[in-house]
C-alpha cells in the first residue's frame, strides 16, 4: 500500500486539497497496491476560507508517507510554521516524493528544498514566487515540473494533471 499524505494548514485552498484525495483515493489499481490518502493537519481542524476541515492525521503522519502533496494556500506570503517546515524536511530526508499544487509551491520554497530547481506555480503568483525565492527558476508557462522526487504544478487543473502523472 502506498501512503499519500496531503498537508492541511490554515488557509488551505479546499479544491487543491481535494485533488490528490480524489485522484489517489479513487485510483483503480487492480492486482496492485492501492493508495491510502491521509489529510494531515497542522492542527486538528484548519480553516479553508468558508469552512473548517477536520484533519484525522497529524504532521507526524506526513513524515512517514511515501508521497506528500502540498495544496495551495490563500495567502502565499503567510509564514510557514516551524513544525510544518520540519515535517516536510523529515519526509524528504526519509525519501518521500513531495509535490505541490498552485501556491503550495510557496510552502515548499520556504523549506529550501526547491533551491536550485526549476518549479512552477499559478501564473498569477509566478512573479511573486521568483521575487521571494531568487534561488528558484520559476517557469510560469508549464502545467507541472517533474524534478524527480519534487514535482510542482501550476494551478488547480494542472494539479489534476500532475496527480495523474504521478
Amino acid at each position: 500500500m502506498r501512503r499519500v499524505a496531503v498537508l492541511a494548514v490554515n488557509g488551505v485552498v479546499a479544491f487543491d486539497l481535494s485533488i490528490p484525495c480524489e485522484v489517489f483515493g479513487r485510483a483503480p489499481l487492480p492486482d496492485a497496491d492501492r493508495y491510502i490518502v491521509q489529510v494531515c493537519g497542522e492542527t486538528p481542524e484548519v480553516r479553508a476560507d468558508a469552512f473548517g476541515i477536520r484533519c484525522p492525521w497529524t504532521l507526524s503522519d506526513l513524515e512517514t508517507a511515501d508521497m506528500v502533496v502540498v495544496p495551495g494556500i490563500d495567502d502565499p506570503t503567510r509564514p510557514v510554521s516551524d513544525a510544518v517546515l520540519a515535517a516536510l524536511h523529515r519526509a524528504w530526508s526519509r525519501g518521500a516524493l513531495i509535490a505541490s499544487i498552485c501556491t503550495g509551491t510557496f510552502t515548499l520554497a520556504a523549506t529550501g528544498l526547491l533551491d536550485g530547481r526549476t518549479v512552477t506555480t499559478h501564473w498569477l503568483a509566478a512573479e511573486l514566487l521568483a521575487q521571494r525565492y531568487p534561488a528558484l527558476t520559476v517557469d510560469p508557462n508549464v502545467l507541472f515540473v517533474d524534478e524527480g522526487r519534487i514535482v510542482t504544478a501550476a494551478g488547480a487543473s494542472a494539479g489534476i494533471d500532475m496527480c495523474l502523472h504521478l
